[in-house]
């Protein structure tokens, strides 16, 4: 398993964004302290471990709890989705991201996730393993649905 550099882009309506630069520095401490936490702390038996989860890191307790990920206990595919960002820009509009995640890690659900929580207008995220050319945002890619 191998690590890739992954860049997320958040969108606003508006460039006063350092409030919620702020807060997403926060969120992303406390995911980092959630990653942590799950490394390291097999002693408690897996209900119990769920509970001191949820009391130590709500917000991203928040943020898992929609995933398919929490159904039943597993909390193996926590790998993917407890990979976070580690600096943060602001750019006219937008917030930048950027971090090195493990290879088998998402940032589709932490995207969507924070474009709603930031009442965002638009996002999207890619890494260096698929070069882009150009940004589509999230607005601009067709949608399919599959029942």
């Amino acid at each position: 398993m191998g690590e890739i550099q992954c860049i997320g882009l958040l969108k606003f309506n508006h460039s006063d964004l350092t409030t919620i630069a702020d807060d997403l520095k926060q969120f992303i401490n406390e995911g980092m302290a959630a990653y942590d936490f799950w490394q390291y702390s097999n002693e408690l038996v897996e209900n119990e471990w769920w509970e001191e989860f949820r009391k130590r890191f709500p917000a991203i307790f928040d943020y898992i709890k929609g995933t398919t990920f929490l159904t039943g206990n597993d909390k193996k595919y926590l790998a993917r989705v407890l990979a976070f960002p580690t600096e943060i820009s602001i750019i006219g509009n937008t917030i930048k991201l950027s971090g090195t995640i493990w290879d088998g890690a998402t940032w589709e659900i932490l995207m969507n996730y924070l474009y709603f929580r930031y009442l965002a207008k638009d996002y999207v995220w890619y890494t260096d393993a698929d070069p882009i050319d150009e940004i589509h945002w999230r607005s601009e890619q067709a949608v399919v649905n599959i029942i």
